[in-house]
């Protein structure tokens, strides 16, 4: 739907100002013609006195006389107060048009700023922006502080280029009395009795604008800017440095919305990996690239037990234990996924099985050393391990994969095998590499897999 645009309506004080405009002009008039009266009865009576009346010389000599007189009263009585009037409203059309061109920048720096952090992708490129609109905000030291992950601490974010930076020394975004009322504070002159403790305890004597910076609705940040001893910001430039804090909150909030909810699309909820979904396209694009990789398909052994005896919440213990050791060993750009229940997908890329059996012997030890520390009741995984060599792409790699990890649990559990490619159509081998030597063996009949795998 198209805006509806509204007439403007009447400005009440420009009327008012038509109507004294048009009652000095009355005025004005009322004094000319009282002055130009007063000199025509002065010359009258000067002509009278002197007898200035008779005779040529006499008439010219009175009405030069009453010239003089008329100009000298309309200058007293009508010249001097319109040109008083005239320059008064020359002063306040110079003051408005001043006002409308401040008005005119501030909706300018306005735009930019939004369109600059509409641009920004990142947090690092607000704060990039930030920082140079700090500079365009006043001639003063201005700071970013920003509340951490925890919520715990704040850090400086970006600072002033120009300027510098304050160096405020508050830590915590509760030791912040603008972060903690959510509201701008000012603070005149640091030796004041009301004045911020932070300010007090600097060796020079200023002034202080802390203004909150809101995420998603709850104050993350400040700004805070500096300057001499009750010189408070002017208002055009604290309009603008709250525009800054707003815009700024605003931008960075809706960063963290999308990255929040595009982790969630991504990610599995309890361990924080990789969800099946996700991985699927990561194999996709690596396929489609010819990137090579090794997929270890791991399943936690007897978790249904561990379930059923320590109770769920054990169980989950144990899931996001498994993803915390497993991206731990894992390699820069290695993928861990949950593929579903308590089994896990393990991609290496740039591997094949004999570069990547090594990694996954690290992440069993590692498992086992680590769960008596970690109050998670003992558990183990078995594990089945297949390269891009065997060809088929992901989908079949992944069923190599599942079939090794059958045999390793079919022959014990806790334990790796890794599968081979087949000898012949319809037959599979697999080689145990730990605990037991390698043993080719025909493709055995399907067994019943039962809930607890």
């Amino acid at each position: 739907m198209k805006p509806v645009h509204q007439l403007p309506t009447p400005d009440r004080g420009n009327v008012r100002s038509i109507d004294a405009s048009g009652r000095t002009l009355a005025v004005e008039s009322l004094r000319a013609v009282v002055g130009l009266l007063v000199a025509f009865s002065a010359v009258w009576a000067i002509s009278k006195t002197y007898g200035l009346e008779r005779g040529v010389g006499g008439f010219a000599a009175t009405a030069g006389v009453f010239l003089v007189a008329s100009l000298t009263a309309l200058t007293l009585t009508s010249g001097l107060p319109i040109n008083r009037a005239l320059a008064s409203q020359r002063e306040q059309i110079a003051d408005k048009e001043e006002e409308l061109r401040a008005v005119a920048s501030g909706h300018q720096f306005t735009a930019d700023l939004h369109d600059a952090l509409e641009m920004a992708e990142h947090e690092p490129d607000v704060l990039r922006v930030v920082s140079r609109a700090l500079d365009l905000v006043a001639d003063r030291p201005a700071e970013v502080l920003l509340a951490d992950s925890s919520r715990t601490h704040l850090h400086e974010a970006a600072a002033s280029p120009a300027n510098g930076s304050p160096c405020c020394g508050v830590g915590t975004p509760w030791g912040c009395p603008a972060v903690r009322r959510g509201q701008a504070v000012e603070f005149l002159d640091s030796r004041a009795l009301a004045t911020c403790p932070h300010l007090e305890s600097r060796a020079e004597r200023i002034s202080a604008l802390c203004l909150p910076v809101t995420v998603l609705g709850t104050p993350m940040g400040v700004i805070h800017l500096t300057g001499p001893v009750d010189q408070p910001l002017p208002p055009t430039q604290r309009t603008r440095a709250e525009t800054v804090a707003t815009l700024a909150g605003a931008r960075l909030g809706l960063l963290r919305a999308m990255a929040s909810s595009q982790l969630a699309a991504h990610t599995d909820v309890l361990t924080g990996q990789l969800n099946r979904r996700s991985l699927e396209e990561e194999l996709h694009r690596l396929d489609e690239d010819r990137t090579p990789y090794a997929v270890a398909f791991a399943d936690l052994d007897h978790f249904k037990i561990l379930n059923d005896t320590h109770g769920h919440a054990a169980g989950d213990r144990a899931l996001r234990h498994f993803a915390t050791v497993a991206s731990s060993v894992a390699r820069a750009g290695d993928m861990v996924c949950r593929f579903g229940g308590e089994e896990f997908l393990l991609v290496y890329v740039g591997c094949d099985v004999t570069e990547a059996a090594p990694v996954v012997h690290r992440l069993r030890a590692t498992l086992a050393e680590s769960i008596a520390a970690s109050g998670v009741p003992p558990f183990t995984v078995s594990l089945g391990l297949a390269d891009t060599t065997f060809g088929g792409g992901a989908s079949e790699i992944i069923a190599y994969a599942d079939d090794a990890l059958l045999t390793a649990k079919r022959e014990g559990r806790d334990q790796l095998i890794i599968a081979t490619k087949p000898e012949t159509r319809g037959a599979r081998t697999v080689r145990a590499t730990h605990p037991a030597v390698a043993v080719p063996e025909a493709d055995p009949a399907p067994l019943p897999i039962d809930a607890d795998r």
